[in-house]
């Protein structure tokens, strides 16, 4: 834009403006001018220029402005859902290439492997929204979904598939439909409202299909929903029932500073 507008304004500058710059540059050793005064004629023409310099000025002091405000434009409570989208999307995708590696019974690694593939997109759709609103989305999880991240990396085996099931496949995603129906009833950018109804049915798909896994491991004898829900394992960061449809606040990355595993 900026380009644009001394594109249309410096061809058009008035002839004095050169014959200036001709004094200008033939100046003599002495300080002095290398042209003779201005004649009287000529006066208008100098206002001219500099009513030019002036309007090149505004120009650029607008076109600064207008940027400035299209980077100030995201509303907070927009900025917050697209920051902690982000951070539930990174953490979904770092957990199930986890469970890719580390997961026992292939229901589990199934379910991983379209977390891995839909979350993947959800985030190319989420990081085209803030680009083109000139937002930075953040970089790492929080520390809480950091600390969820080392429980696993601790897991093996039918421990690791029981662990994936309840905090990831379940509670996770529990928060992250929280988080989104929030934004998509409250959202104050068209667009990013959009973008979380979009996105909800493909969460509460993920949420059930979470659910049937828990349940297919304890068919499996892998251990009772009673025993490893999600609420007895109080020692795991967001623990909820798996009936509950509240945000475990825990799972909602509130914390920036966590490095992304």
């Amino acid at each position: 834009m900026v380009s644009c507008i001394f594109c249309l304004l410096v061809p058009r500058l008035p002839r004095s403006v050169r014959t200036f710059q001709r004094c200008l540059n033939s100046r003599p050793k002495d300080g002095h001018m290398g042209c003779s005064p201005v004649p009287a004629g000529h006066a208008s023409r100098e206002i001219a220029m500099k009513d030019w310099v002036r309007i090149i000025g505004v120009s650029m002091l607008l076109v600064t402005g207008t940027c400035l405000a299209q980077a100030q434009e995201v509303d907070r409570a927009d900025a917050a859902f697209m920051e902690q989208a982000a951070q539930a999307g990174s953490f979904e995708i770092a957990a199930s290439q986890l469970a890719q590696r580390k997961a026992e019974h292939d229901d589990v690694k199934r379910y991983a492997r379209t977390m891995l593939d839909e979350h993947g997109d959800m985030a190319s759709q989420l990081k085209a929204l803030a680009a083109a609103r000139k937002f930075a989305l953040p970089g790492a999880i929080s520390s809480d979904q950091a600390r969820v991240m080392d429980a696993l990396q601790a897991k093996n085996g039918t421990d690791f598939d029981l662990a994936y099931a309840d905090d990831v496949a379940i509670a996770a995603h529990q928060a992250a439909v929280a988080l989104f129906v929030d934004a998509a009833e409250r959202g104050k950018d068209p667009e990013v409202k959009a973008y979380a109804q979009q996105m909800l049915p493909t969460l509460k798909a993920h949420l059930d299909a979470g659910l049937a896994l828990r349940k297919s491991l304890a068919a499996s004898g892998k251990a009772s929903p009673e025993e490893n829900s999600p609420a007895a394992r109080s020692g795991v960061p967001g623990a909820v029932s798996p009936a509950s449809r509240e945000a475990p606040p825990s799972l909602l990355p509130g914390d920036k500073g966590a490095p992304k595993p």
